[in-house]
């Protein structure tokens, strides 16, 4: 299959695909790889691969692109919050994040789920009480990227080379990267808890898995590969999660001036502390009206399997260095080869803090 942007989309088959469903059961519908990255997604991406391809961005969006569990959901409350929320008066902050900043490609990943228990109608009545005429089965989480309150702040793990190829001389982007051990640990206990993976493979597998760009949205090396040319970009800001949790006050003034958002020194002490990691928790684990329906952690914990509670849920050590208590040895020397022939040798420039 081949995209609109040239960009080509190969299932994945054979040994492979078998190997993967046995470890990932939630890929029941099978996998594909996307763009020159050979990005892995679900199958279902191929329903929605142009609608990404050519989704009409606004000069005033704000586009979050990370690699999975490198701060991304701590940023879409940062910039939510910088945006809508500055006086911590906004009647719409304990609505799903789902609502408030939607995850563009988060249909393809669940459709499995969709299929087996229907959408999720919180989510339908928030898109379809923006949108009367909106039909869920074109994507819940696309419509509501579509309809979401301006300045949009939207969440994405696809590379830049299955985006929009404007994107960044559209609006601006926000790139986050973390270490790639700690990017690696967390994305494992994410495997673990979350049922579009249920993951049932060993720790050392999953790190092989990570080194062979087999996980979903592929290589975080071949990502990173795609962003680090392109941080001279004056509508991109690159930053690193290890600096937003060493100096969040330094952080939070830089992207302040990157957004031109203007706030003041207590707006920007109210950002830091209702993006805070223990309060983020402490959110995701109440109950909160969506709409006039009461939902139980702001509509995520129907991802989870019956190990979320046991490994921590979904906010669980919110720090840098966690890699330390995590990986083996052996594990270790497999992904600092990694580091150095993958990430090192091709972005020499490209620091990061292990803590």
């Amino acid at each position: 299959m081949k995209l609109s942007n040239g960009a080509v989309v190969t299932p994945v088959t054979g040994e492979e695909a078998e190997d993967l469903l046995k470890n990932f059961p939630g890929y029941v519908d099978g996998l594909v790889r996307a763009g020159p990255s050979r990005c892995l997604l679900p199958t279902a991406y191929n329903r929605f691969a142009e609608e990404y391809i050519n989704f009409k961005f606004r000069s005033s969006d704000v586009v979050i692109v990370t690699y999975a569990k490198c701060g991304t959901t701590w940023m879409q409350e940062i910039l939510w919050t910088m945006c809508h929320n500055p006086d911590l008066d906004n009647p719409d902050a304990d609505l799903d994040l789902s609502i408030r900043s939607p995850f563009l490609e988060f249909d393809c990943m669940v459709d499995v789920l969709t299929k087996k228990n229907g959408h999720n109608s919180t989510l339908v009545k928030a898109l379809q009480k923006r949108d009367p005429a909106a039909s869920p089965d074109a994507g819940v989480f696309l419509g509501l990227t579509k309809v979401a309150e301006d300045p949009r702040i939207i969440k994405t793990h696809l590379p830049f080379s299955i985006l929009p190829l404007n994107l960044l001389d559209t609006c601006k982007v926000v790139y986050v990267a973390r270490n790639p051990k700690d990017a690696l640990s967390s994305y494992l206990h994410h495997h673990r808890l979350i049922k579009i993976h249920d993951y049932q493979g060993t720790d050392d597998q999953f790190v092989d898995y990570f080194i062979n760009g087999q996980l979903l949205h592929g290589g975080y090396a071949d990502h990173l590969a795609e962003a680090w040319p392109l941080r001279g970009h004056k509508n991109l800001a690159f930053l690193f999660y290890e600096d937003l949790k060493r100096d969040p006050d330094a952080q939070l003034k830089n992207l302040d001036a990157f957004l031109g958002t203007g706030l003041t020194d207590q707006q920007l002490d109210n950002v830091k502390n209702r993006t805070g990691f223990s309060n983020m928790k402490a959110r995701m684990g109440a109950c909160v009206a969506v709409d006039g329906d009461a939902v139980e952690g702001m509509g995520v914990t129907a991802l989870f399997n019956a190990k979320a509670a046991q490994e921590g849920g979904f906010y669980r050590k919110g720090k840098a260095g966690s890699w330390k208590e995590d990986i083996s040895e052996k594990n270790l020397a497999k992904i600092d080869r990694y580091i150095a022939e993958q990430i090192t040798a091709k972005m020499p420039d490209l620091k990061f803090s292990y803590e």
